[in-house]
């Protein structure tokens, strides 16, 4: 049995559904999250092209290209801390919006990272 296998277009559809449902949600959460509303057209732009490949043939180049379009907002490196809340005299917390946000970027980052590739060992 070889382990190679590549996406057909039934898995790519598929594929393109799940980012399509994480675009949704951020561009759900953007305009109430103070720190990252900026990046609100960069995922706006992100919906318009996905849609314009549903709508006509694609290649994986195209879903390439369109994942490399999606921001990756959240710079999680060792000296990256996300916004804080103090909660008590030293004690801090991320606010509520930030974590539903970390959560939506992790299945849009997943989602993106899936199209970069045209299959898997």
């Amino acid at each position: 049995m070889s382990g190679e296998h590549i996406y057909d277009r039934t898995e790519r559809a598929g594929q393109l559904d799940r980012l399509e449902r994480a675009l949704v949600e951020i561009v759900r959460l953007l305009p109430s999250t103070p720190e990252y509303a900026a990046w609100l057209p960069d995922y706006e732009s992100a919906q318009s092209r996905l849609q314009s490949l549903r709508q006509g043939s694609f290649t994986d180049e195209d879903l390439k290209q369109l994942a490399e379009s999606i921001p990756a907002i959240l710079w999680l490196h060792k000296e990256w801390v996300p916004p804080l809340r103090q909660i008590s005299p030293g004690v801090f917390d991320t606010p509520e919006w930030f974590d539903e946000l970390e959560r939506c970027h992790t299945e849009l980052m997943k989602a993106a990272f899936d199209l970069r590739s045209i299959g898997y060992y």
